[in-house]
């Protein structure tokens, strides 16, 4: 599932979506959503298992949303980011906007909507739209600019490599669409003019909302020919578990020790005791320097 592969080559997503439990399966007390979608009449057609779910989990989700205590602005993130999530779903499972638009229909004669508050629509990213796939992404970004923001400025967020990752393919990304797309000022049909929008909307949350006076890494000016090798002092697993020393180079290590003291010991007449402590001190020293080790690359292990 592409979404899947989103969260898997970074993770910090899946924290924001594991907020909404989104794909979380429908209680059977939710009856009433549960005799909508599996009703054919909903979908106009025969419809297959598995849009029937799909349909439970967005009438559910709709549901959460206007029930709950949101403020406006929150109201209007949460909708955006079930659209995210639907997006997904409808590419994974091939199920065209009739469809879906019809279970947005039928979510009117469960859900009490909100005085004062916008509706929570589909927004398909099939029409008017050019290279969706990217474009979905970039709004991700643009969405969740307060979690990313979050991320970035508390540094012991085990999330924060993931997140800065994420923002370079961002920007690899705004790169090719602007180059593409929104460069040249020719910028008058509506599927340009849908696709720019969203491209020059990354732009404005990138260069205004990135904490960059409070963090200590660099992330790439946006331009045409960006380059987004820049992941601050983000560091793999491998390479992680490379820097821990393993037990066989200790004792390589241990043996080097050895040999000195006794070649120290040799050469400056030097008592056994004395070589003993000299021993005794380089190795605490070396167990405290391979403390230091773990503390730089896990600096929230210490509180």
């Amino acid at each position: 599932m592409e979404n899947s592969n989103l969260m898997k080559n970074y993770p910090f997503l899946d924290d924001i979506w594991n907020k909404y439990n989104f794909d979380k399966a429908v209680d059977s007390d939710e009856s009433s959503i549960i005799s909508l979608c599996n009703n054919d009449i909903t979908y106009k057609v025969n419809p297959a298992n598995e849009q029937k779910n799909i349909c439970k989990k967005l009438l559910r989700n709709l549901k959460l949303l206007h029930s709950g205590n949101y403020m406006p602005y929150d109201f209007v993130k949460y909708c955006k980011n079930i659209n995210y999530w639907l997006y997904y779903e409808i590419k994974e499972h091939n199920i065209s906007d009739d469809i879906i638009n019809n279970m947005f229909a039928e979510s009117n004669k469960i859900i009490e909507k909100k005085e004062g508050y916008p509706d929570c629509s589909y927004f398909t990213f099939k029409k008017d739209l050019l290279e969706p796939e990217k474009l979905v992404t970039l709004r991700i970004f643009n969405n969740n600019i307060d979690n990313i923001r979050e991320i970035l400025i508390n540094k012991c967020d085990s999330n924060i490599c993931s997140c800065q990752k994420f923002i370079n393919q961002c920007v690899d990304l705004y790169t090719d669409l602007h180059k593409n797309y929104c460069s040249n000022g020719d910028v008058t049909n509506p599927t340009k003019i849908g696709t720019c929008d969203i491209v020059n909307k990354f732009r404005t949350h990138y260069d205004g909302y990135l904490p960059r006076g409070k963090i200590k890494y660099e992330f790439p000016v946006l331009s045409y020919n960006t380059p987004t090798n820049i992941i601050g002092n983000c560091q793999s697993e491998e390479t992680v578990s490379e820097t821990a020393s393993p037990l066989k180079d200790n004792q390589s290590d241990s043996s080097i020790i050895q040999n000195a003291s006794h070649a120290l010991a040799a050469m400056a007449g030097i008592p056994p005791f004395l070589v003993l402590i000299y021993k005794v001190n380089i190795t605490i020293i070396q167990i405290y320097e391979h403390y230091l080790k773990y503390t730089i690359i896990f600096p929230c292990s210490i509180k």
